[in-house]
């Protein structure tokens, strides 16, 4: 394999690195977005992590067909940049539960308020009349 191969091969290891990097800072952004609230940041925040996993499942491809005629000493240097990415991407699965369980606080809260707004508006129908008087005229109504 030549030195532009094996720099090659560094390139998309360092590409697929930056991708985890940019996994995890988008994983924080989802949790401060559902700290806050905000259902519409927490999905553009899923929509970016999507694009990432993509582009990092077509590095791997590129990488795993490119990686069988690396040299001992390429793969040697390769692998610190493995270990770094391994480690973000454990981070990015940790920050993933936190947001799991944040999101599943976050549904069962709106799922009390949507049962209690539901059971109130059955209370008001009560006071309603059963049946409307329309502009019609009708030989049964007392004058």
């Amino acid at each position: 394999m030549t030195a532009a191969e094996e720099g090659a091969l560094y390139k998309n290891r360092a590409q697929r690195k930056q991708a985890a990097e940019g996994l995890y800072e988008a994983a924080q952004n989802g949790a401060k977005a559902l700290d806050e609230g905000d259902a519409a940041a927490y999905l553009s925040t899923l929509e970016a992590r999507e694009k990432l996993i993509e582009r990092m499942d077509a590095l791997e491809a590129a990488y795993a067909a490119a990686k069988a005629g690396a040299s001992e000493s390429a793969r040697a240097a390769l692998e610190g940049l493995e270990e770094e990415t391994r480690q973000l991407l454990r981070n990015v699965r940790a920050a993933d539960g936190a947001a799991r369980e944040k999101a599943k606080a976050l549904m069962e809260e709106y799922r009390g308020k949507l049962k209690s707004l539901k059971k109130s508006g059955k209370q008001v129908t009560g006071y309603t009349k059963m049946y409307r008087q329309s502009d019609g005229i009708y030989i049964d109504k007392k004058r």
